[in-house]
């Protein structure tokens, strides 16, 4: 999911204040898609002289989405905040802001546990945690989304607070 609707102009400015991207991590990652997307909108940016400057034609706002099987202690265990972070560092430094982040662990990874061999979850613990804790998540990506909105009305009201 890219919520990059026109944020590019014909000639490649920038016309947006934010950017928003979401996909599901397989294989302790970003989707190939997502990676893909990301490598083609950063890399125009990218400077290669000594100090790293961005080419970028002005600051944006970034915003990571992730669902994941994963339980949030797995993600902490096998540290996919490092792996996920490499990514993010590009856009931080590209775009001049830490991307926001939110997480949905424990998703469901199948509609109908019973076709696969996954015997190693529990669909009725899984149904229980998606019960509980999905409208978490949900006011969780909201409550970053207001906070962005804010961080850029306060920047176009020349505000720094």
């Amino acid at each position: 999911m890219f919520l990059y609707a026109n944020i590019l102009t014909k000639e490649g400015e920038i016309k947006k204040d934010y950017a928003v991207n979401g996909c599901p991590v397989y294989l302790h990652s970003q989707t190939a898609v997502l990676r893909a997307f990301l490598e083609r909108f950063v890399y125009q940016y990218v400077s290669f002289d000594n100090e790293h400057d961005s080419n970028a034609p002005k600051p944006l706002r970034t915003a990571m989405i992730y669902t994941m099987n994963a339980s949030k202690e797995l993600f902490e265990a096998f540290n996919y905040d490092m792996v996920l972070g490499q990514t993010e560092r590009f856009l931080e430094n590209t775009f001049g802001f830490k991307p926001e982040r939110c997480c949905a662990y424990n998703t469901y990874q199948f509609d109908d546990y019973r076709k696969y061999r996954a015997g190693f979850w529990d669909e009725s613990k899984k149904a229980e945690h998606r019960s509980a804790q999905f409208p978490l998540d949900y006011q969780n990506a909201f409550e970053m989304g207001r906070k962005m909105s804010e961080h850029i009305i306060r920047e176009r009201n020349g505000s720094n607070e």
